[in-house]
């Protein structure tokens, strides 16, 4: 799983979220143009760059950056998108399944169903 929005902070969703799926045995990439390492870990600087394509990426950014992202989505063939609460444009959103995207959004927290029994 593409994990957008991580940062040094670990109180932030975005970093809290890609632990979240790391302790719960999924693959996981990070992905910040500005943060090279996450706690030695390799973090990518955009979705084209990652080792493997993901089945779905999980998105903890600003609104503003939903765009570009669904835009990266459509041109590498990955189509699951999973907006965390916060993070959604609707106006991008419309455009991404316009274009054949599945996307979550919404709700609910990612960090909400890893949770559940």
């Amino acid at each position: 799983m593409g994990r957008l929005g991580v940062s040094q902070d670990p109180t932030k969703f975005g970093t809290r979220v890609y632990r979240a799926l790391q302790d719960s045995d999924y693959t996981a990439f990070a992905v910040n143009p500005r943060l090279p390492s996450l706690a030695g870990e390799p973090v990518y600087p955009d979705l084209a760059s990652l080792p493997t394509k993901p089945d779905v990426v999980s998105v903890v950014v600003p609104p503003a950056a939903a765009q570009g992202i669904l835009e990266a989505c459509v041109a590498l063939g990955i189509t699951n998108v999973w907006f965390q609460p916060g993070a959604e444009d609707q106006v991008a959103i419309d455009w991404g399944r316009s274009h054949g995207l599945t996307i979550v959004e919404g709700g609910p927290c990612i960090l909400v169903e890893l949770n559940r029994p």
